[in-house]
Formats: structure tokens, C-alpha cells, sequence
């Protein structure tokens, strides 16, 4: 993934997390494992939708299931963006 990219995708990711309280983030990379900031389902869902909206883009429900990581959602995103 081109870092560019990959710089965009942390930052959406970051400001979408600042929009929750209840997400501390002190250390992240794409091994990072979401529910490691507390993130349960509902609140992912909630996140994933902030990350669309700043980037304009739509990822499909069948695959946000399956994010696990800070790097399974990069490379969901890195997809959309083309």
C-alpha cells in the first residue's frame, strides 16, 4: 500500500475514533487488534461509517465483519480508494 495512502486511511481512522469517548488510543499499528481499544461491534460499525464519510467512499457490510485489525481495515479502505 502507498504510504500516502496509508497515511489517510490512519488519519480517518484516528479523527472517527476521536469522536468517542470511550476510545483511548496510545499506540497503534496494523497489528493492532480493534477490540483492543474497547471497540465492541456496535461501536465499530458506528467508526466504520465516520471513516466512509471522511473519505467518501462505502464499504460493503459483509466485509466489515470481518475486521480484526487497524490493517484489515487499511487494506478494506485501500480497496475503495482504488
Amino acid at each position: 500500500m502507498h504510504e500516502a495512502i496509508e497515511v489517510k486511511i490512519l488519519d480517518a481512522f484516528l479523527g472517527a475514533c476521536r469522536e468517542f469517548e470511550e476510545i483511548e488510543i496510545t499506540e497503534i499499528s496494523a497489528n493492532t487488534r480493534i477490540c483492543d481499544f474497547g471497540i465492541d461491534s456496535i461501536i465499530l460499525l458506528e467508526l466504520v461509517g465516520l471513516v466512509e464519510q471522511r473519505l467518501g467512499i462505502h464499504l460493503p457490510e459483509e466485509e466489515i465483519i470481518s475486521i480484526a485489525t487497524v490493517g484489515d481495515l487499511s487494506r478494506l479502505v485501500a480497496v475503495q480508494l482504488g
